[in-house]
């Protein structure tokens, strides 16, 4: 019976060993399922509102759902690299979302950009383009900023 409760013991002392070091691994207080989690609902919470500033074209809400200066990659445009203010977001607002790409953004939610990155996701726009053969894309990329809101950070144009 001694032996037994010995290994009893033993094993109890080497899975709180173990569980210990699988957990010194991460901030202190920190469950990374209860971040993602958060992380989500608070995606969740940003996609629902930037959604419907679309969809009652309400170009001021979505405003403020982005982070100024906006990254812009327009190729076809020299010199336009970047929407500096809400005026000129206000001014560009057709460009950035021709009605095509709004119907996308209705219909799709985000997705990380990278599987182990919570803080970043984009949606990607495709459709025919009328000079070539080829699809061209808009990619809307969001951000979380250090203030602890989602953004819309940057738009991409390809194609």
């Amino acid at each position: 019976m001694r032996g037994c409760s010995f290994h009893i013991l033993l094993v109890v002392t080497l899975i709180g060993i173990a569980c210990s070091c699988r957990t010194s691994t991460q901030p202190l207080g920190v469950d990374r399922s209860n971040r993602q989690a958060s992380s989500e609902r608070s995606l969740d919470q940003f996609w629902k509102d930037f959604q419907s500033g679309l969809e009652r074209n309400d170009v001021s809400e979505i405003s403020r759902l982005t982070r100024f200066p906006l990254d812009v990659d327009l190729a076809d445009l020299n010199g336009f690299e970047g929407i500096g203010n809400r005026d000129e977001f206000l001014r560009h607002f057709t460009t950035l979302f021709p009605a095509q790409a709004i119907r996308t953004l209705l219909h799709e939610k985000p997705r990380s950009r990278s599987p182990d990155q919570l803080e970043s996701w984009s949606i990607c726009h495709n459709e025919p383009n009328n000079v070539s053969e080829m699809e061209w894309s808009i990619i809307y990329c969001f951000s979380r900023s250090a203030d602890g809101e989602i953004r819309m950070t940057a738009i991409h144009f390809a194609g």
